[in-house]
């Protein structure tokens, strides 16, 4: 799909279509879909200063944090977020109890933002042992920028909402996916992605079918957890992603 069509169909999303609508400063008040409990106020003021897709809380984003409240899996783990835009589910994942947790991106507009927000939601992060922000690009083979230091427990959690959409980043996103899990034995990651029939049909191919046969050349297992129905029109689908030779011991 040329960069014409995706530009339109970031900027549909983005302006005109009515489920797709622009947030700002948000809450478990507002009508995004967040999660009311626990409560994080998180700007996201579109595309604006250069943030791009980066600086709104897309809809895959609440329904992974839905699915993180309702499972109470982050409590005591070390929380990766990858492509973490506003940064609403690695904040939103240490108000659920993480340990730590480091918010990547490869836009550094994006991460100013992700640092505000952090700052913004201290109280409400005050458990947490420590919170980063690094730059990081997927592909990159210095992994260690983003790896907390050894914990007990040798494993991290890794958090990614609506990093699927690029077919071209696909194998980057898997490489770095593949070197966290082999650097983190006992780990896994957990992805939401949201089915877009009007971007398949524009690119020639499902988006999560690219993003699998990536994961599968990357020697890594890709199961369903869960597929939120909130919007009837566009379902998002909770993927956990393991080694392939960790999946089966």
């Amino acid at each position: 799909m040329c960069s014409f069509f995706r530009t339109f169909l970031f900027l549909f999303m983005n302006i005109l279509a009515p489920n797709y609508c622009l947030i700002g400063p948000l809450s478990g008040r507002s009508n995004n879909g967040m999660p009311l409990n626990p409560s994080l106020d998180i700007e996201a003021p579109g595309w604006a200063l250069g943030y791009s897709t980066g600086g709104r809380v897309w809809p895959s984003a609440s329904a992974l944090c839905r699915y993180l409240s309702r499972t109470d899996i982050c409590r005591g783990e070390y929380i990766i977020e990858l492509g973490c835009g506003a940064a609403s589910v690695g904040l939103f994942a240490g108000a659920c109890g993480a340990l730590s947790v480091i918010l990547s991106d490869c836009n550094k507009e994006v991460l100013s933002l992700a640092q505000r927000n952090a700052k913004a939601n201290a109280e409400t992060l005050k458990n947490l042992s420590a919170i980063s922000v690094v730059q990081y690009g997927w592909g990159n083979t210095n992994i260690q920028a983003i790896l907390p230091p050894h914990n007990a427990y040798n494993q991290v959690l890794i958090l990614g909402s609506d990093i699927t959409y690029y077919r071209e980043t696909h194998n980057a996103l898997c490489f770095t996916i593949a070197s966290l899990l082999q650097a983190r034995p006992r780990s896994r990651a957990l992805i939401a992605h949201q089915h877009r029939r009007l971007a398949s049909f524009l690119g020639g191919q499902g988006q999560l079918e690219s993003f699998l046969k990536s994961a599968q050349e990357s020697q890594l297992y890709c199961s369903l957890l869960h597929v939120d129905t909130s919007n009837p029109t566009s379902h998002i689908s909770i993927i956990e992603i393991t080694l392939k030779n960790s999946s089966s011991s």
